[in-house]
């Protein structure tokens, strides 16, 4: 990729910049509790993995649950829900700018005597990458860190790479370098990635945004927990035999016209064989006469995972399942059910899917680690 490819790719930075990541050498790196809980703004930040199998997903170069102390010297990026947990050492010798959708950090007293000092960029690629996709698009050549992607943005640090002091000024250098040689031990913390949203819906063709808050399973182990965004004005969510269901407020749980979200987590078995077992269990319900029709299993082309549906008929009453299936990267599977009766297909259906669109892998690593490091 060229200057002019990667100054459109990435926005406005300043071309010294675009000069800078040339010839760089590449530092590409990567990695990986159980309860419901409703994620609040805490002391504690939780910054979690999420698996980037579908391109809402939120990817993180690495995990960590990280308590910031009050005396820390850090750096938010206005706009960005991101925070620098800095060197103690760089408490006066560092500032930030930014430039358009990106941020260049640097030392002010280099910068005033040579109008250089820069000790990296962190970019705004206006596009949702894994760190995979990004060396896969031949951005890669610069050094970088990944540190995250949200549905529609890849935030990377890039690194500078020319000379950005005076090389007569022996002081300048050894300060220069020293801080140049202290950004790996930087912490990148994501702030209430969780926080609620408003959400487009659109039941009965009536779109509306509606706010989703967000709940949350925590991981357990290797085992990964689940993210997933719900309307808590018209649903709640339970946990009921190891399975969790989101179901309309104010409807019995046994009533005879169903409506509920089913996730449930299917340990060490791979997502075609969980999804094959529970169609043919389906199968033999059908043969018995529960089930009208049942589809053939899909490979979702826009997501990864796989899905297949069942209907009873097409009573006004009569029961609809659509079953997915997300793959757990070895560890096992995550079923989920949207059940409905037909009546309440673009209602109720409707606003599942709506849901069913954030619902995102979780992992955790351990405390000891730094993020992207």
């Amino acid at each position: 990729m060229n200057k002019k490819q990667l100054s459109e790719h990435i926005g406005n930075i300043d071309d010294r910049l675009i000069q800078q990541a040339e010839n760089i050498p590449n530092y590409a790196a990567q990695h990986r509790k159980k309860r419901v809980r409703q994620l609040l703004a805490t002391a504690a930040v939780l910054v979690l993995m999420v698996s980037s199998f579908s391109v809402g997903a939120i990817a993180f170069a690495r995990e960590i649950i990280i308590e910031v102390p009050a005396e820390q010297e850090t750096l938010e990026l206005e706009g960005v829900n991101l925070t620098l947990i800095l060197p103690e050492s760089w408490k006066g010798q560092y500032s930030i700018e930014k430039n358009g959708n990106n941020f260049i950090v640097y030392n002010p007293q280099i910068r005033e005597a040579t109008s250089d000092g820069v000790l990296f960029t962190i970019v705004s690629y206006e596009e949702s990458m894994t760190e995979e996709q990004f060396i896969e698009n031949g951005l890669d050549f610069t050094a970088y860190r990944y540190l995250l992607a949200t549905s529609d943005k890849t935030y990377i640090l890039h690194y500078a790479s020319d000379v950005q002091y005076d090389p007569a000024d022996k002081e300048q250098e050894k300060i220069y370098q020293k801080m140049m040689s202290e950004i790996e031990d930087i912490q990148i913390v994501v702030n209430n990635i969780f926080s609620p949203k408003d959400i487009v819906v659109a039941p009965e063709g009536m779109t509306e945004e509606v706010e989703h808050a967000a709940q949350v399973k925590e991981p357990e182990g290797e085992t990964p927990g689940f993210a997933i965004y719900f309307d808590t004005e018209r649903y709640y969510m339970v946990e009921k035999n190891e399975k969790f269901y989101i179901r309309p407020i104010g409807v019995a749980e046994n009533s005879k016209l169903i409506c509920e979200m089913e996730i449930e987590e299917i340990p060490d078995v791979l997502w075609e064989e969980a999804a094959q077992t529970i169609r043919n269990q389906m199968c033999e319900e059908q043969e018995a006469g529960k089930w009208d029709s049942i589809s053939d299993i899909s490979h979702d082309t826009h997501i990864k995972r796989l899905h297949f549906y069942a209907s009873e008929g097409t009573d006004w009453d009569s029961t609809q399942e659509e079953h997915y299936f997300y793959q757990m990267d070895g560890q096992g599977t995550y079923h989920i059910v949207l059940r409905y009766f037909l009546e309440a297909t673009e209602g109720n259906g409707t606003r599942f899917h709506a849901m069913l669109d954030t619902f995102t892998l979780v992992t955790t690593q351990d405390t000891s680690q730094s993020i992207s490091k």
